[in-house]
């Protein structure tokens, strides 16, 4: 992932492209894929939104279509917003991290690329071909 600009301790923004909400994120670690959570507590309260749930503990294992934007860069990608795992932001009313995916991506356990996700990305995919946007060179 640091191929393509993403690193460890970075910010970038997350838009959903089935609602259209954007929100920060902080880069807590890019392996297998990146385990990110939301930058202040603003960035929560949109995550909620995207989800339609009132609160952080409500979030679960939907699969997201999603854009990530890196510095001047873009790529599909898909979140689960559940939240698990380590925290590193005390004060964004999110207790732990959350996943986010590209092709290709693997679980950290299991090393599986999951079926959510590759539709997920696929319906990314689609979403940006009706709105008339190409996908950049290096979107996954």
């Amino acid at each position: 992932l640091s191929a393509i600009g993403i690193a460890r301790n970075q910010t970038a923004k997350l838009t959903d492209l089935t609602t259209n909400k954007s929100l920060n994120i902080h880069i807590q670690s890019a392996g297998n894929h990146i385990d990110v959570e939301p930058l202040t507590a603003a960035d929560t309260t949109t995550l909620c939104e995207i989800y339609g749930v009132s609160s952080a503990d409500k979030i679960g294992w939907e699969a997201r279509p999603i854009l990530i934007t890196v510095d001047k860069y873009q790529f599909i990608c898909s979140i689960y917003g559940e939240a698990h795992g380590a925290e590193v932001i005390k004060d964004n009313n999110y207790s732990g991290q959350f996943c986010l995916h590209f092709t290709g991506s693997k679980t950290h356990n299991s090393g599986e690329t999951l079926d959510r996700h590759k539709k997920a990305i696929a319906e990314a995919a689609t979403i940006l071909t009706k709105m008339g946007k190409k996908l950049q060179k290096g979107t996954p």
